[in-house]
Protein backbone atom coordinates (compact mmCIF):
# COMPACT_ATOMS: atom_id res chain seq x y z
CA UNK A 1 0.00 0.00 0.00
CA UNK A 2 1.42 3.53 -1.13
CA UNK A 3 1.38 6.09 2.00
CA UNK A 4 1.67 10.09 1.14
CA UNK A 5 5.17 11.38 1.05
CA UNK A 6 6.66 7.99 1.18
CA UNK A 7 9.02 6.74 -1.60
CA UNK A 8 6.82 3.09 -2.40
CA UNK A 9 10.08 0.86 -1.26
CA UNK A 10 8.38 -2.58 -2.96
CA UNK A 11 11.86 -2.61 -4.63
CA UNK A 12 14.01 -2.87 -1.73
CA UNK A 13 11.12 -4.88 0.48
CA UNK A 14 11.89 -8.02 -2.46
CA UNK A 15 14.32 -10.55 -2.16
CA UNK A 16 16.84 -8.76 -4.65
CA UNK A 17 16.74 -5.95 -2.35
CA UNK A 18 17.72 -7.56 0.34
CA UNK A 19 20.21 -9.60 -1.08
CA UNK A 20 21.37 -5.71 -2.53
CA UNK A 21 21.06 -4.80 1.21
CA UNK A 22 23.52 -7.83 2.45
CA UNK A 23 26.31 -7.38 -0.53
CA UNK A 24 26.55 -3.40 0.10
CA UNK A 25 26.66 -4.33 3.92
CA UNK A 26 29.59 -7.03 3.47
CA UNK A 27 31.17 -5.02 0.92
CA UNK A 28 31.01 -1.58 3.41
CA UNK A 29 32.29 -3.69 6.59
CA UNK A 30 34.82 -5.69 4.67
CA UNK A 31 36.22 -2.01 3.02
CA UNK A 32 36.15 -0.46 6.83
CA UNK A 33 38.29 -3.21 8.34
CA UNK A 34 40.69 -3.12 5.08
CA UNK A 35 41.12 0.48 5.74
CA UNK A 36 41.42 0.33 9.29
CA UNK A 37 44.43 -2.51 8.67
CA UNK A 38 46.17 -0.89 5.72
CA UNK A 39 46.45 2.20 8.19
CA UNK A 40 48.89 -0.30 10.57
CA UNK A 41 50.80 -2.26 7.79
CA UNK A 42 54.15 -0.61 7.51
CA UNK A 43 54.76 1.21 3.90
CA UNK A 44 57.89 -0.89 3.47
CA UNK A 45 56.15 -3.54 3.76
CA UNK A 46 54.32 -2.67 -0.03
CA UNK A 47 56.85 -3.81 -2.08
CA UNK A 48 57.61 -0.69 -3.87
CA UNK A 49 53.99 0.20 -4.26
CA UNK A 50 52.80 3.83 -4.22
CA UNK A 51 52.92 5.38 -0.35
CA UNK A 52 49.68 5.48 0.69
CA UNK A 53 47.91 4.93 -2.85
CA UNK A 54 46.27 2.03 -1.81
CA UNK A 55 44.94 3.60 1.77
CA UNK A 56 43.70 6.65 -0.32
CA UNK A 57 41.81 3.69 -2.98
CA UNK A 58 40.29 1.90 -0.03
CA UNK A 59 39.11 5.20 1.90
CA UNK A 60 37.49 5.92 -1.72
CA UNK A 61 36.01 2.50 -2.34
CA UNK A 62 34.72 2.80 1.35
CA UNK A 63 32.99 6.23 0.97
CA UNK A 64 31.39 4.92 -2.62
CA UNK A 65 30.16 1.78 -0.58
CA UNK A 66 28.67 4.11 1.76
CA UNK A 67 27.01 6.79 -0.30
CA UNK A 68 25.62 3.37 -2.24
CA UNK A 69 24.34 2.19 0.89
CA UNK A 70 22.63 5.60 1.91
CA UNK A 71 20.59 5.72 -1.55
CA UNK A 72 19.59 1.75 -0.98
CA UNK A 73 18.40 3.16 2.67
CA UNK A 74 16.73 6.10 1.30
CA UNK A 75 14.15 3.56 -0.13
CA UNK A 76 14.05 1.05 2.38
CA UNK A 77 11.62 0.98 5.28
CA UNK A 78 13.39 1.08 8.44
CA UNK A 79 15.09 -1.84 10.04
CA UNK A 80 15.91 -2.69 13.73
CA UNK A 81 18.73 -5.35 14.81
CA UNK A 82 21.79 -6.62 13.51
CA UNK A 83 20.53 -9.19 10.58
CA UNK A 84 22.81 -9.46 7.46
CA UNK A 85 21.10 -6.60 5.40
CA UNK A 86 20.23 -4.08 7.96
CA UNK A 87 23.66 -3.22 9.81
CA UNK A 88 23.45 0.26 8.33
CA UNK A 89 20.06 0.64 7.22
CA UNK A 90 20.15 3.71 8.93
CA UNK A 91 22.60 5.44 7.20
CA UNK A 92 21.11 8.78 6.21
CA UNK A 93 23.35 11.86 4.36
CA UNK A 94 24.59 12.83 8.07
CA UNK A 95 26.62 9.72 7.72
CA UNK A 96 28.43 10.35 4.62
CA UNK A 97 29.76 13.71 6.29
CA UNK A 98 31.14 12.11 9.01
CA UNK A 99 32.72 9.58 7.15
CA UNK A 100 34.24 11.85 4.43
CA UNK A 101 35.78 14.16 7.68
CA UNK A 102 37.67 10.57 8.77
CA UNK A 103 38.46 10.29 5.02
CA UNK A 104 40.53 13.66 5.23
CA UNK A 105 42.00 13.19 8.31
CA UNK A 106 43.08 9.84 7.46
CA UNK A 107 44.72 11.44 4.44
CA UNK A 108 46.05 14.01 6.43
CA UNK A 109 48.62 11.32 7.54
CA UNK A 110 52.18 12.67 8.37
CA UNK A 111 55.07 10.93 7.68
CA UNK A 112 55.83 8.05 9.78
CA UNK A 113 58.89 8.71 11.59
CA UNK A 114 57.21 12.30 12.69
CA UNK A 115 56.86 12.62 16.84
CA UNK A 116 53.51 11.75 17.56
CA UNK A 117 52.96 14.38 20.77
CA UNK A 118 55.19 14.68 23.95
CA UNK A 119 53.37 11.73 26.17
CA UNK A 120 54.67 9.27 23.01
CA UNK A 121 57.26 7.58 25.23
CA UNK A 122 55.16 7.01 28.48
CA UNK A 123 52.25 6.18 26.61
CA UNK A 124 54.01 3.32 24.28
CA UNK A 125 55.60 1.90 27.47
CA UNK A 126 52.30 1.95 29.28
CA UNK A 127 50.48 0.23 26.16
CA UNK A 128 53.59 -2.24 25.94
CA UNK A 129 53.32 -3.31 29.03
CA UNK A 130 49.98 -3.48 29.83
CA UNK A 131 48.89 -5.39 26.39
CA UNK A 132 52.23 -7.64 25.75
CA UNK A 133 53.75 -7.96 29.57
CA UNK A 134 50.95 -7.42 31.53
CA UNK A 135 51.98 -5.10 33.75
CA UNK A 136 51.65 -1.66 34.61
CA UNK A 137 54.91 0.09 33.70
CA UNK A 138 54.04 4.03 34.09
CA UNK A 139 52.83 4.88 37.66
CA UNK A 140 50.72 7.79 37.79
CA UNK A 141 49.75 7.83 33.63
CA UNK A 142 46.12 8.13 33.39
CA UNK A 143 44.45 5.63 32.49
CA UNK A 144 41.99 6.27 30.31
CA UNK A 145 43.80 6.66 26.85
CA UNK A 146 45.62 3.25 27.35
CA UNK A 147 42.05 1.52 27.51
CA UNK A 148 40.67 3.79 24.61
CA UNK A 149 43.59 2.73 22.70
CA UNK A 150 43.90 -0.85 23.50
CA UNK A 151 42.16 -2.54 21.17
CA UNK A 152 43.85 -0.76 17.85
CA UNK A 153 47.16 -1.91 19.89
CA UNK A 154 45.76 -4.90 19.62
CA UNK A 155 44.79 -5.26 16.44
CA UNK A 156 48.09 -4.06 15.49
CA UNK A 157 50.17 -6.67 16.97
CA UNK A 158 48.07 -9.67 15.17
CA UNK A 159 48.90 -7.43 12.23
CA UNK A 160 52.40 -7.72 13.45
CA UNK A 161 52.60 -11.08 13.95
CA UNK A 162 50.78 -11.93 10.43
CA UNK A 163 53.82 -9.78 8.84
CA UNK A 164 56.62 -11.80 10.65
CA UNK A 165 54.53 -15.06 9.77
CA UNK A 166 54.51 -13.86 6.20
CA UNK A 167 58.45 -13.12 6.15
CA UNK A 168 58.67 -9.63 6.27
CA UNK A 169 60.76 -7.79 9.14
CA UNK A 170 58.94 -5.97 11.21
CA UNK A 171 59.33 -6.00 15.11
CA UNK A 172 56.62 -7.06 17.15
CA UNK A 173 57.86 -5.30 20.53
CA UNK A 174 55.49 -2.92 21.00
CA UNK A 175 57.50 0.14 19.62
CA UNK A 176 57.14 -0.31 15.74
CA UNK A 177 55.57 1.19 13.44
CA UNK A 178 52.19 -0.85 13.23
CA UNK A 179 51.52 -0.35 17.16
CA UNK A 180 52.66 3.68 16.31
CA UNK A 181 49.87 3.79 13.60
CA UNK A 182 47.71 1.83 15.75
CA UNK A 183 48.06 4.70 18.12
CA UNK A 184 46.94 7.40 14.88
CA UNK A 185 44.38 5.14 14.02
CA UNK A 186 42.72 5.04 17.40
CA UNK A 187 43.19 8.75 18.14
CA UNK A 188 40.99 9.62 14.80
CA UNK A 189 38.32 7.11 15.73
CA UNK A 190 37.93 9.12 19.15
CA UNK A 191 37.92 11.81 17.39
CA UNK A 192 35.00 10.24 14.92
CA UNK A 193 33.27 9.44 17.70
CA UNK A 194 33.28 13.00 19.78
CA UNK A 195 31.77 14.21 16.36
CA UNK A 196 29.29 11.66 15.55
CA UNK A 197 28.31 12.20 19.23
CA UNK A 198 28.38 15.56 19.14
CA UNK A 199 26.40 15.08 15.70
CA UNK A 200 23.52 13.17 17.31
CA UNK A 201 23.28 15.63 20.80
CA UNK A 202 22.69 18.28 18.15
CA UNK A 203 20.37 17.09 16.02
CA UNK A 204 17.62 17.07 19.27
CA UNK A 205 17.76 20.41 18.41
CA UNK A 206 18.62 21.25 14.72
CA UNK A 207 18.08 19.19 11.52
CA UNK A 208 20.29 16.42 11.26
CA UNK A 209 22.18 17.34 7.95
CA UNK A 210 23.13 20.72 9.67
CA UNK A 211 24.06 19.23 12.91
CA UNK A 212 26.38 16.95 10.50
CA UNK A 213 28.09 19.55 9.07
CA UNK A 214 28.77 21.89 12.17
CA UNK A 215 29.59 18.74 14.22
CA UNK A 216 32.14 18.29 11.11
CA UNK A 217 32.93 21.87 11.77
CA UNK A 218 33.92 21.28 15.30
CA UNK A 219 36.29 18.49 14.53
CA UNK A 220 38.20 19.75 11.50
CA UNK A 221 37.88 23.78 12.67
CA UNK A 222 39.52 23.35 16.55
CA UNK A 223 42.50 21.93 18.09
CA UNK A 224 40.82 18.58 17.98
CA UNK A 225 41.85 18.02 14.23
CA UNK A 226 45.63 18.16 15.47
CA UNK A 227 45.26 15.69 17.49
CA UNK A 228 43.17 13.52 15.48
CA UNK A 229 46.81 12.80 13.66
CA UNK A 230 49.75 15.06 13.83
CA UNK A 231 49.64 14.68 17.85
CA UNK A 232 47.68 11.56 18.35
CA UNK A 233 50.10 9.92 21.51
CA UNK A 234 48.23 12.43 23.67
CA UNK A 235 44.83 12.68 26.17
CA UNK A 236 42.83 14.70 23.93
CA UNK A 237 40.96 12.97 21.44
CA UNK A 238 40.02 10.28 24.06
CA UNK A 239 39.16 12.81 26.09
CA UNK A 240 36.89 14.43 23.15
CA UNK A 241 35.07 11.28 23.22
CA UNK A 242 34.21 10.78 26.59
CA UNK A 243 33.24 14.26 26.76
CA UNK A 244 31.38 14.26 24.26
CA UNK A 245 29.65 10.63 25.47
CA UNK A 246 28.98 11.91 28.99
CA UNK A 247 26.68 15.31 27.45
CA UNK A 248 25.18 13.01 25.34
CA UNK A 249 24.06 10.90 28.42
CA UNK A 250 23.38 14.01 30.19
CA UNK A 251 21.06 15.22 27.80
CA UNK A 252 19.43 11.81 28.31
CA UNK A 253 19.00 11.45 31.74
CA UNK A 254 18.13 15.66 32.21
CA UNK A 255 15.17 15.25 29.69
CA UNK A 256 13.81 12.40 32.15
CA UNK A 257 12.64 8.74 31.00
CA UNK A 258 16.15 7.09 31.53
CA UNK A 259 16.05 4.38 33.58
CA UNK A 260 18.81 2.94 36.02
CA UNK A 261 21.08 1.59 33.41
CA UNK A 262 21.29 5.10 32.06
CA UNK A 263 22.49 6.61 35.11
CA UNK A 264 25.14 3.87 36.05
CA UNK A 265 26.78 4.44 32.54
CA UNK A 266 26.72 8.10 32.61
CA UNK A 267 28.62 8.08 36.28
CA UNK A 268 31.13 5.45 34.70
CA UNK A 269 31.87 7.31 31.61
CA UNK A 270 31.95 10.28 34.19
CA UNK A 271 34.61 8.24 35.71
CA UNK A 272 36.58 8.06 32.42
CA UNK A 273 36.93 11.39 31.81
CA UNK A 274 38.53 11.85 34.82
CA UNK A 275 41.01 9.31 33.99
CA UNK A 276 41.43 10.44 31.04
CA UNK A 277 42.21 14.12 31.34
CA UNK A 278 41.51 15.45 34.65
CA UNK A 279 41.68 18.79 33.41
CA UNK A 280 38.14 18.20 32.47
CA UNK A 281 36.84 17.45 35.90
CA UNK A 282 34.47 20.30 34.89
CA UNK A 283 32.40 18.21 33.00
CA UNK A 284 31.05 16.29 35.86
CA UNK A 285 29.30 19.25 36.74
CA UNK A 286 26.40 17.88 34.25
CA UNK A 287 25.67 14.82 35.63
CA UNK A 288 25.69 16.52 38.96
CA UNK A 289 23.15 18.86 37.95
CA UNK A 290 21.03 16.22 37.01
CA UNK A 291 21.42 14.25 40.14
CA UNK A 292 20.79 17.58 41.78
CA UNK A 293 17.54 18.12 39.71
CA UNK A 294 16.01 14.58 40.60
CA UNK A 295 16.78 15.03 43.94
CA UNK A 296 14.88 18.70 44.03
CA UNK A 297 12.28 16.76 42.31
Amino acid sequence: MYTPGRVPSAATDSRVGRILHAVLDVGLAVALALVCVRCLVPRRALLGLGAGAELDTLVLAALALLVARVAVASLARTSAGLAPGSWFAGLRAPAVVLAAGFAFVVACRPPTTSPMGADEGPYLRQLAGLFLEGRLTEAGLEPGPTLLWGPFYLLAHVVTLALRAAGLDVAANGWSEPYRHAVRLGSAACALAAASLTWHACRRFYPPLFAAVCALAFWLGSPLFHYSWAEPAMAHAPAAALTSLLVWLWLRVRDGGAGAPSWVATGVVAGLVVSTQRYDVYFLLLPLSAVAGAFVE
